[in-house]
């Protein structure tokens, strides 16, 4: 079979209503974790640690060019091998919101974590910050960010420089980029104390 055939084939069962369900399920099922924390904390604390919770569906497209840069074959049997097919994304407003939401799934009947990438912890070269979760959950695997306003807004603006290229096209704007990273980091460090400052003066 020609390789334009066998990707027209790919594209048209990443395309199937039985493909996208379950994926769809898997997100929901991440989103309803992520807001049933969220409410905990906000009897417990008074305050709604989530600001943002948003899914995504890798698209046919970015599969296959996944598939051909790591060199597996174009076939569902490699599709399987992706673990980033579908995706949630959840903004906290803190940086020890973050770490309080990964325990809190690590704990969950139900849910079993079986990856974890630091990158706030050891942040990658071009200065991205975020924390990931592989999940396995009843419907299948999602990958799970969490982040902080701070690094979500960092990303949105970094994405379209760097992202899919691996090296920045311009070395003074990537230099940059990787100074404001830190300087967001720092931010956030300030945050949470004065935050924990606050909250003691009202106990």
């Amino acid at each position: 079979m020609e390789i334009q055939d066998r990707e027209e084939l790919l594209y048209q069962k990443l395309t199937s209503e039985e493909f996208m369900a379950e994926r769809r399920e898997a997100i929901r099922l991440v989103k309803e974790i992520l807001w049933e924390w969220n409410i905990n904390e906000q009897k417990q604390w008074k305050r709604m640690p989530l600001k943002a919770v948003e899914g995504r569906i890798k698209t046919p497209k970015s599969i296959v060019e996944k598939l051909k840069k790591k060199g597996y074959a174009i076939s569902l049997k490699s599709v399987e091998r992706l673990h980033d097919l579908a995706g949630v994304r959840a903004v906290c407003g803190y940086l020890d919101d973050v770490y309080r939401l990964r325990e809190y799934i690590l704990l969950y009947k139900g849910v079993q974590v079986i990856a974890q990438k630091d990158y706030i912890a050891s942040p990658k070269k071009s200065g991205y910050q975020s924390l990931h979760l592989l999940l396995k959950t009843e419907a299948g695997l999602a990958e799970l960010q969490i982040r902080t306003i701070a690094m979500d807004y960092w990303s949105n603006l970094e994405h379209p420089v760097i992202y899919k290229k691996g090296i920045y096209a311009d070395e003074k704007v990537g230099k940059e980029l990787i100074r404001y990273a830190g300087f967001l980091r720092e931010v956030d460090g300030m945050l949470v104390a004065l935050r924990l400052e606050r909250e003691k003066r009202v106990k």
